[in-house]
């Protein structure tokens, strides 16, 4: 454990817990934290997670855009994600692991396959995120499950004690999202 992890355990709990709230301000958070563990994943030699933390900082941009100017305010509601987005990202999973695992194996990445997997679904989650589809939680639930074992593996207990505590938060943030769109009106799944 490390002054970088210790930085990044911290502002990764604001952010997921603002993100949980709905508030724009836990993508401010995000950036934040995703610099930090960039450097974290790095001395680990989890080279897909380090290059994740860095999509994670521009698509913390896409998500301050989109939840406070990229849509129209009547759209920046939670919503059902659409069945046939389903169908696209589960054709995807496959090819875009085995080449980012291939890349992986490359750079001499540890855990080349499971890091890649857990690199392209927090991806899918991440953009369900940014688009306020409300089972971007259950994606997240699954990946952290994967995520706690990995940095367990890694010695890297304070992360994997975040991705525990990320597992909690995204149980919340589920029934705290599910609730809301309960009580909204129904909007167009675009």
């Amino acid at each position: 454990m490390n002054y970088w992890e210790i930085a990044g355990f911290v502002t990764s709990l604001i952010c997921v817990w603002y993100n949980t709230q709905e508030k724009i301000i836990g993508w401010f958070w995000g950036i934040i934290a995703c610099s930090l563990y960039m450097v974290v994943f790095y001395d680990a030699k989890l080279y897909g997670d380090m290059a994740l933390q860095g999509v994670f900082v521009l698509a913390s941009i896409y998500g301050l855009y989109q939840w406070g100017f990229g849509q129209p305010k009547s759209t920046r509601q939670i919503r059902q994600m659409p069945s046939n987005y389903w169908l696209v990202l589960g054709v995807l999973l496959l090819p875009s692991t085995a080449g980012l695992a291939y890349l992986l194996t490359q750079v001499r990445g540890e855990l080349a396959w499971i890091d890649a997997f857990t690199t392209i679904v927090s991806l899918f989650a991440q953009w369900m995120l940014a688009k306020k589809f409300v089972e971007n939680w259950w994606v997240w639930i699954g990946v952290n499950i994967v995520y706690i074992g990995v940095y367990a593996y890694k010695d890297l207990w304070l992360t994997s004690l975040l991705y525990a505590i990320f597992l909690g938060l995204a149980t919340y943030g589920y029934f705290n999202w599910r609730n809301e769109l309960a009580s909204e009106p129904v909007l167009p799944n675009n």
